[in-house]
């Protein structure tokens, strides 16, 4: 009797491990990232430029990850499949708004910007507070932000900014990412022509 149970035991063994596939599969997502390409020179050492630090976006609860996404029509937030940002996107906004605030002018020098430390209380410091960075299905791309710059604690300028005619492909993760990319570029335009 234990020899036909361990025989039976063996054999529901062998049986089991054929229908375990092992064999590894290639991962297919892809990683993107903002900025303008290629992205420019960071130099914090022009003279005459008017020398900032740029803070720690401040984002919607719901762009927290990795993941590209986008809203539904009825409000259903979605995210697109094999692709991610290669970055939070906290740290991508930051950058990418940095990049192309050196692209746009050479009056501004940028000292610094988030994750990295700000190092001076005198650095004016911007802030950026985005109500809203969403893709919609039907292929629209929007942004609102609400900014300011301060210095020792003191509002120096602000305003507020909505960007306009950004449209992407539904399903196409690299259009998403060239819309999310001209809203960053028209709000450093917007944010350039004020200081």
């Amino acid at each position: 009797m234990k020899q036909t149970l361990s025989i039976l035991l063996i054999l529901a063994a062998f049986s089991l491990t054929g229908c375990v596939n092992l064999k590894p599969k290639p991962d297919t997502t892809k990683l993107y990232t903002l900025g303008p390409v290629p992205a420019p020179v960071i130099d914090s050492g022009k003279p005459d430029s008017v020398g900032i630090y740029v803070a720690r976006p401040d984002l919607p609860v719901y762009l927290e990850g990795t993941q590209l996404k986008y809203r539904k029509s009825d409000g259903e937030l979605k995210s697109l499949s094999a692709a991610r940002w290669a970055e939070s996107l906290e740290d991508g906004l930051a950058r990418a708004l940095t990049e192309h605030l050196v692209a746009h002018s050479s009056d501004i020098a940028v000292s610094g910007y988030y994750p990295w430390p700000y190092l001076s209380r005198e650095t004016p410091k911007l802030h950026i507070q985005a109500h809203q960075l969403i893709a919609y299905d039907e292929g629209g791309v929007q942004m609102e932000v609400h900014w300011h710059l301060t210095k020792s604690g003191d509002r120096i300028a602000s305003g507020q900014f909505s960007s306009a005619d950004l449209e992407w492909r539904m399903g196409n993760a690299a259009s998403l990412v060239a819309a999310t990319n001209e809203a960053i570029r028209q709000l450093s335009a917007a944010i350039a022509s004020e200081l």
